[in-house]
């Protein structure tokens, strides 16, 4: 019998039935792995979430100890603690929808089973930021800044260093061309010449980029565009529409956020 003990961020979770739930975690030594937790206890009338459950939600850094049995792709948590609960994830505005964002991302392109240390630093570095990030406009660009870092980690870095004016940017080869590629997967000149600008906003200057809601949706619907183009199978997403509609409640005539 071996057992495992790994920090862990909680990317997904969903009840399984009256008893249980299943909790997908992205570890740092292991990568994906998938929980068998309790998720209800009580009688049916004083029914309450479980300890353990509560503590695995999603984005939640905790650290678990699991049996790990051979060709089992569910495993049993011996011991879980709490290591952050990102509090300030939960804010009920722009970072909640952020978060659930992230969340969802995640826990859609996350499916290896290989440890990846520098990935799991990088995640959790940046949601530590997000959750402490003070200015508004800052964390309404986060997820943008970490889509955009996100990419060499998963090696589809696309390559921005050899640009020139009029140049269109190939979307599935990840480059610029002289000449419009023959498919649809493309970014005209007017947009390609904004790419290598979009590519130097960082933790540090991301407050500083002024997108309207309409700027800051297109540049996310094609950022998961390039995400659909090279990580398959990309199933839609759900939480962008939860982004948009909370840039289009703004009352502010642009909504410079």
């Amino acid at each position: 019998m071996m057992f495992l003990t790994t920090p862990a961020l909680v990317l997904h979770r969903f009840t399984y039935n009256d008893r249980y739930g299943i909790a997908h975690c992205y570890t740092a030594s292991n990568g994906r792995m998938n929980l068998l937790v309790p998720a209800r206890s009580g009688v049916k009338r004083h029914r309450r979430e479980p300890a353990q459950w509560t503590m695995l939600r999603p984005l939640n850094e905790v650290e678990l100890t699991v049996e790990l049995k051979p060709h089992r792709d569910l495993h049993h948590i011996r011991e879980l603690h709490l290591l952050h609960s990102r509090p300030g994830l939960n804010d009920g505005g722009v970072k909640t929808a952020v978060s659930m964002f992230l969340s969802e991302l995640l826990y859609r392109i996350l499916t290896h089973t290989e440890a990846d240390e520098p990935l799991y630093r990088y995640i959790n570095q940046c949601l530590n930021r997000i959750e402490t990030e003070p200015l508004p406009r800052a964390a309404a660009n986060s997820h943008l800044y970490f889509m955009l870092h996100l990419l060499p980690f998963l090696g589809v870095e696309p390559d921005t260093q050899v640009y020139s004016p009029g140049d269109w940017f190939d979307m599935r080869e990840g480059r610029y061309t002289h000449s419009a590629p023959g498919h649809a997967d493309v970014l005209p000149p007017e947009e390609a010449a904004f790419l290598p600008l979009l590519m130097r906003i960082n933790v540090e200057n991301m407050g500083c980029f002024r997108f309207n809601r309409m700027q800051r949706a297109a540049i996310l619907e094609r950022l998961i565009r390039y995400y659909r183009l090279h990580l398959p199978p990309f199933p839609a997403l759900h939480s962008p529409d939860i982004l948009r509609s909370l840039y289009d409640s703004r009352k502010t005539p642009d909504n410079n956020l």
